[in-house]
């Protein structure tokens, strides 16, 4: 019975692990998106700026 009791926690714990990667993935994902946006529309600006 403890044997059936610790795989299940295991695997509890594996689940719960990779949600978390999952959701803090999802979640990091548009943020870096609009960081890189941003980053590059500031550089077009600073050339745009320079062009003119």
């Amino acid at each position: 019975m403890n044997m059936i009791i610790e795989f299940f926690l295991r695997s509890l714990i594996g689940i719960v692990l990779l949600a978390s990667l999952m959701i803090t993935t999802i979640l990091l994902a548009p943020v870096h998106l609009l960081l890189m946006l941003f980053t590059s529309i500031r550089e077009n600006d600073v050339r745009s700026q320079w062009v003119w």
